[in-house]
């Protein structure tokens, strides 16, 4: 035997089926991480997430060609080696590594993101009037990790609870009080909610389309320059990927360490702020000695710099805008 509720306002009733559920645990409030609009519960997590891994890759694709430029020579003194690994003074081959002998792929063309996943999310409160919109904000909030949305889909679910005992332990439709008290448990849940939704399902899918990635290439014609940009963008997406899953492995082929002569990966121009030294920060950033210097100030704090926010933050000469053209090849190690 079922357990339900009925409610309505006139000759119009409906029936609902009640069922009972397992309260969930209350979570305590976390720190979160990642770029990509998901909320990471840890950096490893972030470290993990394609969508965060990508995004600096899909803003190198857009400015390939104009943030790679020819770089100068320079000459410095031979200084002493780094846990035993030589130092070069000036960087060779005009700081990149050699051609990779790999061939280069064809151009793929670029794809609309698929928004096939939640187009419906609005179609459960406008066809259940209002009582199924606690469940779509319980979703989409469950997926965007927002504590914000979970609890405006309890303030949802506790008013179109109100609304239904409401309208059975009351006399209704005939203009009185109640029908003025319970009208608005009815119309906010519906046309609120409706909205509250739509808002939700376009969040929702903006962080699913991050978390795919851009294509690897882009169809951007035959000129070598941005052919060889193309490249270098995508040896860095690479690169970025054997970081975040084998960081031992990426440690061994000095990945972001151009300032070691040693090496032998091509990482397509990586620079770890924190490790490399102060003149390959200007050299292979192209940077002035001032910024770089500053650079070199901020990373000394406890624990390094973190991402190319803490950039703009700690470093007054690095305007936001400067941090957005090399931030491609910025990679943050820890110390």
């Amino acid at each position: 035997m079922g357990i339900g509720l009925g409610f309505g306002l006139g000759p119009l009733r409906v029936y609902i089926p009640l069922s009972g559920g397992r309260r969930g645990r209350s979570r305590r409030r976390v720190k979160v991480y990642g770029f990509c609009g998901i909320n990471h519960r840890s950096a490893a997590a972030a470290g993990r997430c394609k969508g965060c891994r990508s995004i600096i890759a899909r803003q190198a694709a857009e400015a390939a060609g104009r943030a790679e430029a020819k770089h100068a020579r320079r000459t410095a003194p031979q200084p002493a080696p780094i846990h035993g690994h030589p130092v070069q003074a000036v960087p060779p081959h005009d700081g990149r590594m050699p051609p990779d002998p790999r061939p280069i792929q064809p151009a793929l063309p670029v794809g609309r993101p698929g928004t096939s996943g939640t187009w419906w999310w609005f179609l459960i409160p406008l066809l259940s009037c209002g009582m199924g919109t606690f469940v779509m904000v319980l979703i989409g909030g469950v997926k965007l990790r927002s504590r914000a949305h979970q609890v405006a889909a309890a303030g949802y679910l506790a008013g179109t609870l109100a609304f239904i005992i409401g309208t059975n332990v009351t006399e209704t439709n005939h203009g009185g009080l109640p029908d003025w008290v319970l009208v608005p448990f009815c119309i906010i849940p519906w046309f609120g909610g409706l909205a509250h939704v739509l808002w939700l399902q376009l969040k929702v899918q903006a962080a699913a389309n991050a978390a795919a990635g851009p294509a690897p290439w882009t169809n951007l014609g035959t000129d070598p320059a941005i052919v060889a940009a193309q490249k270098r963008a995508q040896r860095r997406h690479e690169a970025r990927a054997l970081l975040a899953s084998q960081p031992a492995l990426a440690a061994e082929l000095r990945i972001g360490r151009p300032d070691i002569t040693a090496r032998q990966y091509d990482d397509g121009g990586l620079v770890d702020v924190n490790h490399v030294r102060e003149d390959w920060l200007a050299h292979a950033l192209e940077l002035t000695p001032a910024q770089a210097a500053e650079i070199v100030t901020a990373r000394e704090r406890p624990g390094g710099l973190h991402s190319a926010d803490e950039l703009v933050v700690y470093c007054s000469s690095l305007t936001p805008d400067l941090v957005a053209i090399i931030q491609d090849r910025l990679v943050f190690l820890p110390r």
